[in-house]
């Protein structure tokens, strides 16, 4: 007569594939996570375009080279740090990727909204697959 139950050999190859799906969508989540936390990058660039457009619309022909000469406050950023602006039609805002996770990367906004993305020491192919 058999014993109810699993054999070892069962419980072995269950903890085998079950490794092995991990292994293959562990990271694609971690870049889905990376996705999300770049928006958050995006919306402060916004903010900076929008108050640096105010900025020239008072201050023709200028752009604020210093944050504290444009009427905004950002919120702390647990993903990026470095905020800056610039008196430069190419990149009038940007944000440093505080590196936590691996990724460390540079995004800038140019006067008419477009953003590039500078991968510093982040895996290779990030600011590519963010779509930058």
């Amino acid at each position: 007569m058999r014993k109810q139950g699993y054999t070892l050999m069962e419980v072995m190859i269950t903890i085998i594939i079950l490794g092995v799906i991990a292994s293959l969508s562990l990271p694609r989540l971690t870049f889905s996570i990376e996705r999300t936390r770049s928006a958050d990058g995006l919306q402060i660039l916004n903010a900076l375009l929008s108050a640096q457009i105010v900025y020239e619309y008072e201050n023709p022909g200028a752009y604020a080279s210093d944050i504290d000469d444009l009427d905004i406050t950002i919120p702390a950023s647990d993903s990026f740090n470095n905020f800056s602006v610039a008196d430069d039609p190419t990149a009038v805002a940007s944000v440093q990727r505080n590196g936590a996770g691996g990724y460390n990367y540079l995004l800038e906004i140019d006067e008419d909204g477009i953003v590039s993305c500078d991968n510093k020491t982040s895996p290779s192919g990030t600011c590519t697959k963010l779509g930058f």
